[in-house]
């Protein structure tokens, strides 16, 4: 499976997960109108609405692939967090 995705890991990670972990105007909202359900939704593992805590795990999978032993930390990861921080 890992070499099927190969290929696609920096779609998923560029195109697609970055996406989904920028605020929207509904978070926007239910943060100026209800501070406590903004963080309620954020911390439930059990609603299936949540989109971003499930996008997190999916980050982390993807940047904790190693192409070797030898290599501690991942190109994916690498590039990801030369993303954020540029």
């Amino acid at each position: 499976m890992r070499k099927m995705c190969q290929n696609h890991i920096t779609t998923i990670l560029y195109d697609l997960t970055l996406p989904l972990l920028v605020v929207s105007q509904f978070e926007i909202e239910c943060w100026s109108q209800n501070p406590i359900e903004y963080v309620r939704l954020q911390i439930d593992n059990s609603n299936s609405w949540n989109v971003k805590r499930t996008n997190q795990e999916m980050i982390k999978a993807i940047c904790n692939i190693r192409q070797t032993r030898k290599i501690k930390i991942s190109p994916h990861l690498n590039g990801y967090l030369s993303l954020l921080c540029s």
